[in-house]
């Protein structure tokens, strides 16, 4: 059996920033460049092509020293299959649904690791699933494009793996969805995930290992845009995703260490960033940093997080949200846990609650539309360094709570309260506890700081003034003790 060899270029793998210390500390950019070698092989059924990593650097890029990161080089065999070997076309108009599943299905019997590959082209399918080891989905730019109608209640592709990395695709469907038309969003049909990621279909056998997502983009997905659900060491960095009615990306059920950065999300009928952790992960999701996304347009909130222990919200760009900016929340119906230890740092909310489209629940502003919301009985939050404008209710709103710190945000144009801690008509004197509010600029609100059944705090050096003057509260501690005050 004969075969020819030549080099192939690989690309580049570039891990982000690797901190010390606090993870919102970052250090410069680390690139490897991965070198390979390609062996051609003639079988019954096709090409195969084998390629060998002479070097490879296989590690979760998290880009943050929150968990330890290790380096791990090592030589791996690939063994890909490319879905035009199989008989998929590309062109846009042959349905290339069993030549993709049966380039999957030999992938998957696969000894080795292996890699399902998609030349540039367009491939029509239906619905798409498989259970591997350690896989990787690659193309150069390639377009799926499912046949599934609005209503479907399972996700285009589904793919369980220990290791799985999918990156430079792209999912459409055939019949595009606008979620601004009234009637698609209030339906909530039976939807699922366009693309669906993580462990087994049963999470009690196992969670995925090892879970990169890159370059991808997802439009016009029946349910949600992209979830990762029964995994741990997961990365989604740099996908796009519009017109979505579920969620735009979203963690479920996760174990540790995930990491969603420099993702554009937009125009979804849920929440648009999103990780939630139920009953099945007892203590939560361990390690959590969502950085430099942009999300909009979202039918409710804009990121949210729920069952989150140790988790950084960092300069992210989040407006048009109908049920808040950012809130970290629980939720005793879904079984949905507190968070502690998180930080929102350096975030830009802009007109979280605002009215966008004919598609909304109701067609007027939301009673929830606050920048920044913190419920739920959530542990030791600090929320520095951002700025809220021009939401539809509160600039901060924060609950129950034991270990708080509100330092150097600006918090802008809010007809209600600026900054708003605990409950002031409350008698209990506990609900909030061991909090700081310091060095905050609360402008043009109707209302600046209120603070109510809490002890054991300072407020101090905030700028406050309010619009129109007169009218609304400068500051306000009610039924509190052991708070110190200094106007």
């Amino acid at each position: 059996m004969g075969y020819r060899r030549h080099q192939a270029s690989c690309g580049e793998i570039q891990p982000s920033s690797v901190s010390r210390g606090h993870p919102s500390h970052r250090c410069g950019n680390m690139q490897r460049r991965v070198k390979c070698s390609r062996l051609q092989v003639r079988t019954e059924g096709g090409t195969m092509r084998r390629r060998r990593l002479l070097k490879a650097s296989l590690l979760f890029a998290t880009g943050c020293a929150a968990w330890p990161v290790s380096d791990v080089h090592a030589a791996i065999e690939r063994e890909i299959y490319d879905v035009s070997d199989f008989g998929a076309k590309g062109d846009g108009r042959n349905d290339d649904t069993d030549a993709i599943r049966t380039a999957m299905a030999q992938a998957a019997a696969s000894r080795t690791s292996a890699t399902v590959h998609f030349p540039k082209g367009r491939y029509i399918f239906s619905t798409l699933e498989e259970q591997f080891d350690d896989i990787e989905f690659s193309g150069d730019g390639a377009v799926l494009v499912s046949t599934l109608p609005v209503g479907t209640p399972q996700p285009a592709i589904w793919l369980h793996a220990r290791k799985l990395w999918i990156h430079d695709l792209s999912l459409d469907y055939t019949d595009a969805i606008d979620v601004r038309r009234p009637g698609v969003v209030e339906s909530r049909k039976p939807n699922a995930y366009g693309l669906r990621l993580g462990g087994a279909r049963d999470p009690h056998l196992w969670n995925a290992e090892l879970v990169r997502v890159e370059r991808v983009q997802v439009t016009n997905a029946r349910g949600g845009g992209i979830q990762v659900s029964h995994a741990s060491n997961v990365t989604v960095r740099g996908c796009r995703i519009r017109q979505v009615l579920g969620n735009g990306l979203g963690f479920d059920g996760c174990v540790a260490n995930v990491l969603a950065e420099d993702n554009d999300i937009a125009l979804t009928g849920d929440d648009l960033l999103v990780i939630v952790t139920d009953f099945r992960v007892p203590n939560g999701t361990r390690n959590v940093i969502f950085r430099r996304n942009t999300v909009a347009k979202g039918y409710a909130k804009g990121i949210a997080s729920s069952g989150v222990d140790g988790m950084v919200i960092e300069e992210n760009t989040v407006s048009d949200t109908f049920a808040g900016g950012i809130v970290v929340f629980s939720d005793s119906y879904y079984r949905l846990g507190r968070s502690i230890d998180v930080t929102v740092s350096g975030n830009t909310v802009k007109a979280a609650g605002r009215f966008f489209g004919e598609g909304q629940f109701r067609r007027e502003a939301s009673p929830v539309g606050n920048s920044i919301y913190v419920a739920g009985g959530s542990a030791n939050v600090a929320i520095r360094g951002n700025t809220l404008i021009g939401s539809v209710r509160d600039g901060i709103v924060v609950t129950t709570i034991k270990g708080l710190s509100i330092v150097k945000n600006n918090v802008l144009d809010h007809p209600g309260v600026g900054i708003l801690v605990g409950d002031p008509s409350d008698i209990d004197t506990k609900r909030v506890s061991h909090f700081q509010i310091a060095f905050n600029s609360v402008r043009d609100n109707r209302d600046g700081i209120i603070v109510g059944s809490a002890t054991d705090g300072t407020i101090t050096d905030n700028v406050i003034t309010l619009a129109p003057p007169g009218r609304g509260q400068a500051l306000v501690v009610a039924n509190s003790s052991a708070v110190i005050v200094q106007k």
